[in-house]
């Protein structure tokens, strides 16, 4: 009989250990899951951005350019002068987010608008401006704002890019139309859309 007790001791105290390892086990899946929560990830705000400033047809040089960000209720504003041939170019900007943060945006709508924009004669002239949905980037708006051509003597035009990879619409405002194939409609004056 003394057999059998040791025997059955011998069981509750494996159960013991097991069940101190399995409750150290789930503190320290608890510490990582936490650890992957306070990590931050980039996210893209603005693509890389280069073009052309010209007003009626000819380079505009020296001209302060300003590529505006905003999201939720941050603006980050950078600023680069044309050089001789009027070209200019923008770093893309990152910002950074908590990894947990991530997980709650996917619930919310969240918007980065972009403009780009120069002033011309006490006035801001916007010459790119585009509102994306949940920080994706279509690769034909990357395209596009990575080659802008502005003629300054141009309209504003809107385009409606209807079918983005998340099912989200984007909002682009641009003055020298758009060739790219996977924005949907014929491109409106701004005053067209307004009115």
């Amino acid at each position: 009989m003394d057999g059998l007790w040791t025997f059955i001791d011998t069981i509750i105290s494996l159960i013991k250990v097991f069940d101190t390892l399995a409750a150290w086990l789930m503190v320290g899946m608890v510490a990582l899951i936490a650890i992957q929560l306070l990590r931050h990830e980039m996210k893209l705000h603005s693509p890389f951005i280069s073009g052309v400033l010209r007003k009626d047809g000819m380079v505009l040089a020296n001209q302060t350019v300003t590529l505006s960000v905003y999201y939720l209720d941050k603006k980050q504003e950078v600023t680069t002068t044309t050089n001789a041939s009027g070209e200019f170019t923008f770093a893309p900007i990152y910002h950074r987010h908590s990894k947990a943060l991530s997980m709650f945006i996917g619930l919310i709508a969240v918007r980065v608008a972009v403009q780009v924009s120069v002033h011309q004669k006490n006035k801001n002239v916007v010459i790119w401006e585009s509102i994306f949905s949940d920080f994706i980037i279509e690769d034909s708006v990357k395209k596009t704002m990575a080659n802008l051509d502005s003629e300054l003597s141009n309209r504003l035009m809107f385009y409606n890019q209807q079918y983005q990879s998340n099912g989200k619409q984007d909002y682009h405002y641009r003055q020298t139309g758009y060739a790219e194939s996977s924005v949907h409609g014929k491109p409106k004056r701004l005053e067209e859309w307004e009115g």
